[in-house]
């Protein structure tokens, strides 16, 4: 999972080799926290990805983000129900 302006994110298990159209980089995972406590709601968190993943993330589509994991690979991530992270 991943945390992004207090919206929690989590792996759909799709994974693409471009990213769509209009999603732009706004930044970096900063810090990597447990996978085996509750998801901590704190901007540029993950609790899978490491430290400098790069996050992508459109205007247009807010409920998902792509992370890059690998040159030119990338998962796509989407925004979970509130009731799902609390």
């Amino acid at each position: 999972m991943i945390c992004i302006k207090d919206e929690i994110y989590g792996d759909n298990g799709t994974g693409v080799k471009a990213l769509p159209e209009g999603y732009v980089s706004v930044g970096q995972i900063e810090e990597k926290v447990s996978n085996v406590q509750p998801m901590i709601k704190r901007s540029y968190v993950s609790n899978t990805l490491n430290v400098g993943t790069e996050i992508f993330t459109s205007q247009d589509n807010p409920n998902k983000i792509y992370l890059e994991i690998d040159n030119s690979k990338y998962v796509e991530y989407i925004r979970l129900p509130e009731a799902y992270t609390e």
